[in-house]
Protein backbone atom coordinates (compact mmCIF):
# COMPACT_ATOMS: atom_id res chain seq x y z
CA UNK A 1 0.00 0.00 0.00
CA UNK A 2 1.64 3.36 -0.66
CA UNK A 3 2.23 5.78 1.98
CA UNK A 4 0.74 9.43 0.22
CA UNK A 5 1.97 11.22 3.91
CA UNK A 6 5.44 9.98 3.26
CA UNK A 7 5.53 10.68 -0.22
CA UNK A 8 4.07 14.18 0.59
CA UNK A 9 6.43 14.82 3.26
CA UNK A 10 9.38 13.85 0.83
CA UNK A 11 8.23 16.15 -1.41
CA UNK A 12 7.75 18.62 0.67
CA UNK A 13 11.28 18.56 2.51
CA UNK A 14 12.90 18.32 -1.32
CA UNK A 15 11.12 21.45 -2.31
CA UNK A 16 12.18 23.43 0.89
CA UNK A 17 15.79 22.50 0.86
CA UNK A 18 15.37 24.22 -3.36
CA UNK A 19 13.56 27.04 -1.80
CA UNK A 20 16.67 27.53 0.84
CA UNK A 21 18.97 27.47 -2.28
CA UNK A 22 17.56 29.40 -4.28
CA UNK A 23 16.37 32.47 -2.28
CA UNK A 24 18.76 33.12 0.40
CA UNK A 25 18.35 35.27 3.64
CA UNK A 26 18.55 39.02 3.61
CA UNK A 27 17.25 41.79 5.45
CA UNK A 28 15.89 43.51 1.95
CA UNK A 29 14.96 41.27 -0.86
CA UNK A 30 14.10 42.58 -4.74
CA UNK A 31 11.27 41.11 -6.63
CA UNK A 32 12.60 39.28 -9.88
CA UNK A 33 12.63 36.19 -12.22
CA UNK A 34 15.04 34.33 -9.89
CA UNK A 35 12.68 34.62 -6.75
CA UNK A 36 8.92 34.59 -8.39
CA UNK A 37 7.05 31.55 -8.94
CA UNK A 38 3.67 31.73 -11.43
CA UNK A 39 0.93 29.04 -10.96
CA UNK A 40 -3.20 29.11 -11.84
CA UNK A 41 -5.27 29.52 -8.75
CA UNK A 42 -8.12 27.68 -8.31
CA UNK A 43 -10.38 29.99 -9.91
CA UNK A 44 -7.23 29.69 -12.99
CA UNK A 45 -7.66 25.21 -12.94
CA UNK A 46 -11.29 26.25 -13.69
CA UNK A 47 -10.62 28.72 -16.49
CA UNK A 48 -8.01 25.78 -17.88
CA UNK A 49 -10.64 23.22 -17.62
CA UNK A 50 -13.08 25.72 -19.48
CA UNK A 51 -11.17 26.06 -22.00
CA UNK A 52 -10.32 21.98 -22.67
CA UNK A 53 -14.14 21.81 -22.43
CA UNK A 54 -14.37 24.36 -25.70
CA UNK A 55 -11.08 22.65 -27.39
CA UNK A 56 -13.18 19.23 -27.48
CA UNK A 57 -16.68 21.17 -28.41
CA UNK A 58 -14.75 22.90 -31.11
CA UNK A 59 -13.23 20.45 -33.06
CA UNK A 60 -15.78 17.55 -32.24
CA UNK A 61 -18.68 20.09 -33.97
CA UNK A 62 -15.97 21.28 -35.96
CA UNK A 63 -17.21 24.98 -34.77
CA UNK A 64 -15.06 27.66 -35.75
CA UNK A 65 -17.02 30.28 -33.36
CA UNK A 66 -16.37 27.59 -30.45
CA UNK A 67 -12.70 27.53 -31.27
CA UNK A 68 -12.37 31.47 -31.60
CA UNK A 69 -13.70 31.78 -27.92
CA UNK A 70 -11.05 29.15 -26.82
CA UNK A 71 -8.02 30.86 -28.73
CA UNK A 72 -9.63 34.33 -27.58
CA UNK A 73 -9.76 33.18 -23.96
CA UNK A 74 -6.00 31.05 -24.06
CA UNK A 75 -4.88 34.41 -25.46
CA UNK A 76 -6.63 36.32 -22.31
CA UNK A 77 -5.19 33.59 -20.39
CA UNK A 78 -1.02 33.97 -21.79
CA UNK A 79 -1.56 37.39 -21.11
CA UNK A 80 -2.52 37.25 -17.50
CA UNK A 81 1.00 35.34 -16.80
CA UNK A 82 2.65 38.70 -18.08
CA UNK A 83 0.58 41.23 -16.26
CA UNK A 84 0.71 39.19 -12.98
CA UNK A 85 4.31 38.80 -13.05
CA UNK A 86 4.73 42.90 -13.34
CA UNK A 87 2.36 43.47 -10.74
CA UNK A 88 5.26 42.21 -8.31
CA UNK A 89 8.52 42.21 -10.39
CA UNK A 90 10.73 45.31 -9.26
CA UNK A 91 9.41 45.05 -5.56
CA UNK A 92 11.95 46.04 -3.31
CA UNK A 93 10.93 44.10 0.56
CA UNK A 94 13.19 44.71 3.85
CA UNK A 95 12.88 44.33 7.41
CA UNK A 96 12.66 47.01 9.81
CA UNK A 97 13.88 46.72 13.51
CA UNK A 98 12.15 44.11 16.03
CA UNK A 99 11.41 45.25 19.63
CA UNK A 100 11.92 42.36 22.14
CA UNK A 101 9.13 40.68 24.12
CA UNK A 102 7.64 38.65 27.10
CA UNK A 103 6.74 35.07 26.41
CA UNK A 104 3.47 34.76 25.22
CA UNK A 105 2.90 37.76 23.35
CA UNK A 106 3.19 38.75 19.63
CA UNK A 107 5.77 40.42 18.00
CA UNK A 108 5.46 42.92 15.45
CA UNK A 109 7.73 42.46 12.61
CA UNK A 110 6.92 45.39 10.33
CA UNK A 111 7.84 45.00 6.63
CA UNK A 112 8.31 47.79 4.09
CA UNK A 113 7.32 47.21 0.30
CA UNK A 114 8.92 49.94 -1.84
CA UNK A 115 8.09 50.20 -5.25
CA UNK A 116 10.95 51.53 -8.28
CA UNK A 117 11.43 55.18 -8.58
CA UNK A 118 8.64 56.70 -11.00
CA UNK A 119 6.95 53.42 -11.18
CA UNK A 120 3.85 54.37 -9.12
CA UNK A 121 1.60 50.93 -10.24
CA UNK A 122 -1.21 49.88 -7.81
CA UNK A 123 -0.24 47.03 -6.30
CA UNK A 124 -2.43 44.07 -4.39
CA UNK A 125 -0.30 42.13 -1.92
CA UNK A 126 -0.97 39.11 0.61
CA UNK A 127 2.08 38.72 3.13
CA UNK A 128 2.35 36.43 5.88
CA UNK A 129 4.65 34.11 7.81
CA UNK A 130 4.26 30.69 8.15
CA UNK A 131 1.22 28.95 9.71
CA UNK A 132 0.37 32.59 10.56
CA UNK A 133 -3.22 34.48 8.98
CA UNK A 134 -3.05 36.57 5.77
CA UNK A 135 -2.46 40.41 5.79
CA UNK A 136 -3.58 42.24 3.04
CA UNK A 137 -1.44 45.22 1.58
CA UNK A 138 -2.83 47.82 -1.21
CA UNK A 139 0.24 49.48 -2.29
CA UNK A 140 -1.07 52.71 -3.97
CA UNK A 141 2.34 54.68 -3.44
CA UNK A 142 5.66 54.30 -4.07
CA UNK A 143 6.44 52.77 -0.01
CA UNK A 144 3.89 51.11 2.48
CA UNK A 145 4.75 49.58 5.85
CA UNK A 146 2.86 46.61 7.63
CA UNK A 147 2.63 45.12 10.92
CA UNK A 148 3.27 41.09 10.90
CA UNK A 149 2.66 39.83 13.99
CA UNK A 150 4.01 36.29 15.00
CA UNK A 151 2.95 34.16 18.52
CA UNK A 152 5.85 34.21 20.62
CA UNK A 153 5.47 30.94 22.99
CA UNK A 154 8.70 30.37 24.32
CA UNK A 155 11.99 32.60 25.40
CA UNK A 156 14.93 32.90 23.13
CA UNK A 157 15.17 34.02 19.97
CA UNK A 158 12.27 33.26 17.78
CA UNK A 159 12.26 33.15 14.23
CA UNK A 160 8.76 33.47 11.92
CA UNK A 161 10.20 31.60 9.46
CA UNK A 162 10.09 32.79 5.61
CA UNK A 163 7.57 35.36 4.54
CA UNK A 164 4.76 34.34 1.67
CA UNK A 165 4.05 37.28 -0.56
CA UNK A 166 1.43 36.53 -3.16
CA UNK A 167 -0.71 38.18 -5.80
CA UNK A 168 -3.14 37.29 -8.10
CA UNK A 169 -3.74 40.71 -9.32
CA UNK A 170 -5.11 41.95 -11.84
CA UNK A 171 -7.75 38.70 -13.25
CA UNK A 172 -7.83 35.87 -10.64
CA UNK A 173 -6.95 32.91 -12.32
CA UNK A 174 -3.18 33.16 -11.71
CA UNK A 175 -1.13 33.39 -8.51
CA UNK A 176 2.57 35.06 -8.57
CA UNK A 177 3.74 34.14 -5.42
CA UNK A 178 7.32 34.26 -3.46
CA UNK A 179 8.90 32.86 0.08
CA UNK A 180 11.51 35.20 1.22
CA UNK A 181 13.79 34.88 3.92
CA UNK A 182 14.27 38.12 5.75
CA UNK A 183 16.44 36.80 8.36
CA UNK A 184 13.42 38.09 10.90
CA UNK A 185 14.17 37.53 14.47
CA UNK A 186 13.36 38.47 17.67
CA UNK A 187 14.23 38.41 21.50
CA UNK A 188 11.88 37.05 23.70
CA UNK A 189 12.32 37.52 27.48
CA UNK A 190 10.32 34.82 29.75
CA UNK A 191 7.66 35.87 30.78
CA UNK A 192 7.67 37.94 34.46
CA UNK A 193 5.61 35.50 37.35
CA UNK A 194 5.42 37.71 40.90
CA UNK A 195 6.60 35.95 44.16
CA UNK A 196 4.73 36.45 46.75
CA UNK A 197 7.86 38.07 48.98
CA UNK A 198 11.07 39.34 47.58
CA UNK A 199 14.27 37.55 47.39
CA UNK A 200 15.81 39.48 49.83
CA UNK A 201 12.72 39.24 52.67
CA UNK A 202 12.81 36.51 55.72
CA UNK A 203 10.38 33.40 55.23
CA UNK A 204 8.97 35.63 57.81
CA UNK A 205 8.44 38.84 55.37
CA UNK A 206 10.85 41.05 57.10
CA UNK A 207 13.11 43.32 54.45
CA UNK A 208 17.47 43.06 55.00
CA UNK A 209 18.11 45.89 57.12
CA UNK A 210 19.97 47.38 54.60
CA UNK A 211 16.95 47.92 52.65
CA UNK A 212 14.74 49.06 56.00
CA UNK A 213 15.92 53.09 55.89
CA UNK A 214 13.12 55.57 56.21
CA UNK A 215 11.80 57.25 53.10
CA UNK A 216 8.88 57.80 51.21
CA UNK A 217 8.35 54.96 48.33
CA UNK A 218 7.28 52.08 49.39
CA UNK A 219 5.24 50.98 52.90
CA UNK A 220 7.60 49.06 55.20
CA UNK A 221 5.74 49.03 58.25
CA UNK A 222 4.41 51.02 61.61
CA UNK A 223 6.59 53.25 64.45
CA UNK A 224 5.30 55.18 67.62
CA UNK A 225 4.48 59.09 67.44
CA UNK A 226 7.02 61.30 67.42
CA UNK A 227 6.01 64.92 68.34
CA UNK A 228 7.38 67.20 64.87
CA UNK A 229 6.63 64.55 62.37
CA UNK A 230 4.17 65.15 59.57
CA UNK A 231 0.70 64.22 59.95
CA UNK A 232 0.53 62.77 56.41
CA UNK A 233 2.38 60.07 58.30
CA UNK A 234 -0.14 58.98 60.36
CA UNK A 235 -1.98 56.24 60.49
CA UNK A 236 -5.57 57.24 61.05
CA UNK A 237 -7.00 54.04 60.04
CA UNK A 238 -4.69 52.39 63.78
CA UNK A 239 -5.58 55.32 65.40
CA UNK A 240 -9.58 54.79 64.41
CA UNK A 241 -9.12 51.51 65.81
CA UNK A 242 -8.25 52.87 68.87
CA UNK A 243 -4.42 51.82 68.88
CA UNK A 244 -3.07 55.53 68.94
CA UNK A 245 -0.93 57.41 66.90
CA UNK A 246 1.36 55.27 64.99
CA UNK A 247 3.49 56.94 61.86
CA UNK A 248 3.93 54.47 58.67
CA UNK A 249 7.11 53.94 57.81
CA UNK A 250 8.43 53.79 54.02
CA UNK A 251 11.52 52.58 52.78
CA UNK A 252 13.43 55.02 50.33
CA UNK A 253 14.82 52.99 47.02
CA UNK A 254 17.43 55.86 46.48
CA UNK A 255 21.09 54.16 47.20
CA UNK A 256 19.94 50.57 47.54
CA UNK A 257 21.40 48.16 45.73
CA UNK A 258 20.27 44.14 45.53
CA UNK A 259 21.63 41.29 44.27
CA UNK A 260 19.25 38.86 42.17
CA UNK A 261 20.71 35.49 42.56
CA UNK A 262 19.53 32.03 40.91
CA UNK A 263 19.86 30.30 44.22
CA UNK A 264 17.22 32.47 45.37
CA UNK A 265 14.49 30.56 43.91
CA UNK A 266 15.72 26.98 44.97
CA UNK A 267 13.86 23.94 44.00
CA UNK A 268 12.27 25.35 40.77
CA UNK A 269 13.00 24.00 37.69
CA UNK A 270 14.78 26.34 35.01
CA UNK A 271 11.69 28.11 33.83
CA UNK A 272 10.05 29.20 36.51
CA UNK A 273 13.48 30.58 38.43
CA UNK A 274 13.85 32.87 35.22
CA UNK A 275 10.60 34.08 34.95
CA UNK A 276 10.86 35.20 38.49
CA UNK A 277 14.35 36.83 38.32
CA UNK A 278 13.08 38.67 35.29
CA UNK A 279 10.07 39.83 37.43
CA UNK A 280 12.22 41.02 39.85
CA UNK A 281 14.98 42.60 37.11
CA UNK A 282 12.00 44.99 35.76
CA UNK A 283 10.48 45.54 39.32
CA UNK A 284 14.20 46.92 40.93
CA UNK A 285 14.87 48.54 37.37
CA UNK A 286 11.41 50.58 37.76
CA UNK A 287 12.48 51.69 40.94
CA UNK A 288 15.41 53.02 40.28
CA UNK A 289 17.76 50.26 42.31
CA UNK A 290 20.86 49.55 41.10
CA UNK A 291 20.78 45.49 40.92
CA UNK A 292 23.42 42.63 40.40
CA UNK A 293 22.39 39.01 38.41
CA UNK A 294 24.09 36.20 39.15
CA UNK A 295 23.53 33.11 36.96
CA UNK A 296 25.45 29.47 36.50
CA UNK A 297 28.30 30.32 34.65
CA UNK A 298 26.53 34.56 34.16
CA UNK A 299 27.72 37.05 36.39
CA UNK A 300 26.40 40.82 36.04
CA UNK A 301 27.63 43.27 38.02
CA UNK A 302 25.89 46.05 40.43
CA UNK A 303 24.33 48.69 38.14
CA UNK A 304 21.21 50.40 36.93
CA UNK A 305 19.69 52.24 33.66
CA UNK A 306 18.12 50.75 30.68
CA UNK A 307 21.56 49.36 29.16
CA UNK A 308 21.86 47.60 32.25
CA UNK A 309 17.75 46.41 32.27
CA UNK A 310 18.77 45.19 28.56
CA UNK A 311 21.56 42.94 29.40
CA UNK A 312 20.59 41.41 33.01
CA UNK A 313 16.62 40.24 30.61
CA UNK A 314 19.19 38.76 27.53
CA UNK A 315 21.24 37.12 29.68
CA UNK A 316 17.64 35.66 30.94
CA UNK A 317 16.37 34.94 27.37
CA UNK A 318 19.38 33.14 26.45
CA UNK A 319 20.25 31.19 29.57
CA UNK A 320 20.76 27.22 28.99
CA UNK A 321 20.47 27.96 24.24
CA UNK A 322 22.97 27.29 22.49
CA UNK A 323 22.18 30.14 19.90
CA UNK A 324 23.31 33.38 21.24
CA UNK A 325 23.10 35.58 18.44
Amino acid sequence: MINTDRISQFWRTRFHAWIKRRILPARQIQLGQRNLFIFPSLSGLAFLLLLALLWVMGTNYENTLILGFMFLLLSVFVLGILHTYNNMAGLVLSLGDVQPVFAGENADFRVRVRQKPGLNKGVALELNWQNESLNHLTLSQVEAEVSLWSACLKRGWHRPGRLRVQSVFPLGILRCWTWLDLAAKVLVYPVPIATDRAPWQSAEGELDAHFQTSGSDDFIGLESYQPGHSLRRISWKHYARGQGLMLKEFADPQGQAQALDWAFFAGMDVENRLSRLCYWVIFLHRKGLPFSLKLPGVTIDMGQGDDHRNRCLYALAVFGQDDLC
